[in-house]
């Protein structure tokens, strides 16, 4: 089951859970005052440290580097 998988999306399945569950996570990062903390738990990750290392990976950025950008792409787009 795990080949056809794989076969079929070009990923393991527990990459593709884990993608899913950044892209999720992702969502919540710019417009809700969660905590990193709480966004980690809320998508399934065990750790805050594990969900911002897992983060920068797939995003190049650490969701809190992520945060202060967006905030600052919004304060300009008010300009």
């Amino acid at each position: 089951l795990t080949r056809l998988f794989t076969e079929r999306f070009g990923t393991s399945p527990m990459a593709f859970y884990r993608q899913l569950r950044l892209d999720a996570a992702r969502k919540l990062v710019l417009p809700t005052r969660m905590t990193v903390a709480e966004i980690a738990d809320a998508t399934g990750f065990h750790s805050a440290g594990h969900f911002s290392n897992q983060y920068l990976h797939a995003f190049g950025e650490r969701p809190s580097a992520a945060r202060i950008e967006g905030s600052f792409r919004d304060a300009s787009e008010n300009d």
